[in-house]
């Protein structure tokens, strides 16, 4: 039984560094996608593709069940599994160290962007005579943020895959009398086809 969303967002809030690095960053997961193009696979088998690794990175199943999740999951040989595998054990191999961080370079962007947010400067008390440039400014950046696409995450995979899920779920009600009766047009009116063309 695979693991549920709340189960995935618990063991990401409570990972490691290097899970929550290989789950949740853009590098990472620019890297794994690289990993499923290189391998020849379809956009249809990426939802399944992404579930693997993430759950292989969250911990729900070792790195060593990997090929056979592969296998099962996207129909795909033993070998190509196999090629798969080696191509995500590199990627992969901070899991294995319990001491890992994030590299260097990373962690002073996160901090620059964390300073950069937060550094907002005071706001005047007088009016400005400028105020119409700096509003038409404010709307132009603000118009240009709402064009900037998300960065695509293992984390947002799956909550678009979840959402996916629970959308495509329907449920079909028919009332009991409707369903007895031969020839009773339903609410679009159109007459059930149940009967066989023998009975007729």
């Amino acid at each position: 039984m695979s693991p549920t969303e709340q189960e995935r967002h618990k063991r990401h809030t409570n990972g490691t560094p290097a899970q929550k690095y290989l789950y949740g960053h853009v590098g990472a997961g620019k890297k794994l996608r690289e990993i499923f193009v290189k391998n020849g696979l379809t956009e249809d088998q990426y939802s399944s593709y992404a579930l693997i690794i993430g759950d292989v990175i969250l911990g729900f199943y070792p790195q060593t069940d990997l090929p056979r999740l592969l296998k099962e999951s996207l129909a795909i040989s033993d070998v190509q599994a196999l090629r798969i595998t080696a191509d995500l054990l590199d990627s992969l191999e901070p899991l294995n160290d319990s001491n890992w961080q994030p590299p260097q370079e990373e962690r002073t962007a996160d901090n620059k962007a964390s300073v950069t947010v937060t550094a907002v400067p005071p706001i005047p008390s007088t009016p400005v005579a400028t105020t119409t440039v700096m509003e038409n400014d404010i709307a132009e950046a603000e118009e240009a943020l709402a064009r900037i696409a998300p960065s695509r995450t293992m984390a947002r995979d799956m909550e678009d895959l979840q959402s996916q899920e629970h959308h495509d779920a329907s449920v079909h009600v028919s009332e009991q009398p409707t369903l007895l009766r031969p020839g009773t047009p339903r609410k679009g009116g159109d007459v059930p086809q149940w009967e066989s063309a023998e009975r007729k």
